[in-house]
């Protein structure tokens, strides 16, 4: 039997997410979860921060569970966005992940290729930009927006 919600929202949006290189958690839909009841569909992680996305189709309304679980979620702090639609998740998401600009690469990265000597500096992609990482610090700076040859620099 045809799954309308994780056909046209759920699978595709996984696809995107797991395109783009995007950690994320969802329950499996097809047996029990072990994720508390109501939790959003979609946890996405970037940059210590999260991102819960609930979906929904037009025939659907939020249940019981799901009211309770994000009245528990946004009364600690977290947005909780319910959406009917795959290309606003989409964009939500490449805005989300462009306002926090590039990795903390000295937080995240030590600029070291492992054996004690520092890399050059090379170029890497992150949202719609290129960077450039500082052979010491392993900090990143922008250099250009990227275009489609840039599609095969490794992701910050």
């Amino acid at each position: 039997m045809a799954n309308v919600e994780i056909d046209t929202l759920h699978t595709p949006f996984a696809n995107f997410l797991e395109g783009q290189g995007i950690p994320f958690v969802r329950a499996r839909w097809d047996q029990k979860s072990g994720i508390a009841l109501g939790h959003p569909d979609f946890t996405i992680l970037s940059h210590g921060r999260n991102l819960l996305i609930e979906f929904k189709t037009k025939e659907k309304g939020l249940s019981a569970d799901q009211k309770r679980r994000i009245a528990v979620l946004e009364a600690s702090g977290n947005t909780v966005h319910v959406l009917r639609d795959l290309d606003k998740a989409v964009r939500l998401v490449v805005e989300w992940r462009n306002s926090m600009g590039p990795p903390d690469c000295n937080k995240h990265a030590s600029g070291h290729n492992g054996n004690g000597h520092a890399r050059p500096g090379n170029l890497v992609r992150f949202g719609a930009g290129v960077f450039q990482r500082d052979p010491t610090t392993g900090a990143l700076s922008r250099v250009r927006t990227a275009t489609a040859e840039d599609l095969l620099l490794p992701r910050a």
